[in-house]
């Protein structure tokens, strides 16, 4: 388990993000809808890859149970894989 202290790499991506949509609002006392334009902001992270430089063990009283054990996984990306993360934002 990963505990407190550990040191990773990370390739990620970070990116604004809006959303508008039509909502009805109903007035309570009236019982009148009316529609509005309502537009919600954010920002979103993408991860790429990960890298554990550092391991310090979980020392917490907690079981680790909550999930089974798994063997590791790696992935090397062709020269000519277009789906590979380079870290550039602008191809999100």
């Amino acid at each position: 388990m990963v505990g407190s202290g550990s040191v990773f790499r990370v390739a990620s991506a970070i990116f604004p993000w809006s959303k508008t949509e039509t909502e009805t609002i109903v007035d309570a006392k009236t019982k009148t809808k009316t529609k509005q334009q309502v537009t919600a902001y954010g920002i979103g992270l993408r991860l790429g890859d990960t890298q554990v430089k550092e391991l310090v063990e979980n020392q917490g009283s907690g079981t680790g149970d909550a999930f089974d054990e798994v063997e590791g996984y790696e992935y090397e990306a062709d020269a000519g894989d277009t789906n590979a993360f380079d870290g550039d934002a602008t191809d999100l």
